[in-house]
């Protein structure tokens, strides 16, 4: 008696859940392939849940695109709310101090006064439309040299 068309039990990959499943087709008297009734994802019959192997130890990458850990985080912004002290402290009285406009293109050197974050200074130009800005809390990458093309008349 064939399989195909009937609902089995198995391990939905996409899901990550034992699931009610359709074959789809079969060899040998066995499923071979499945629907997932749920999500509709098909894929090869792998039977119930995948017990684990015994003495494996999953490694979880979860924990490699985890942010930095608080103190980290908190040395970095200590260090450059000191170097942000220390330009500001330099600054001439008589230095420009230009208002942000990412239309607007800028040199290494420039000092800024943001909207949002305050009074800085630009570190690095990253790309031609993308520099580095030391604000007084951390460094931040911000847009330059923003172009808006006209929408076409429809």
């Amino acid at each position: 008696m064939s399989l195909v068309g009937e609902k089995i039990d198995a391990w939905c990959l996409k899901c990550k859940l034992e699931l009610a499943h359709v074959v789809l087709y079969e060899r040998s008297g066995q499923a071979a392939r499945v629907k997932c009734q749920t999500c509709g994802a098909e894929h090869m019959y792998r039977g119930l849940k995948p017990q684990k192997k015994p003495g494996v130890v999953a490694f979880n990458l979860s924990r490699l695109n985890r942010p930095k850990s608080t103190l980290q985080n908190a040395q970095t912004v200590r260090e450059a709310e000191t170097r942000w002290v220390l330009k500001n402290h330099e600054l001439k009285p008589d230095r420009p101090i230009r208002a942000y406009d990412m239309k607007e293109r800028y040199t290494r050197g420039d000092v800024i006064n943001h909207p949002q974050f305050g009074l800085g200074f630009v570190e690095r130009i990253v790309t031609d439309n993308r520099i580095d800005i030391l604000f007084r809390n951390g460094l931040r990458t911000l847009g330059m040299n923003y172009v808006r093309f006209p929408q076409p008349p429809l």
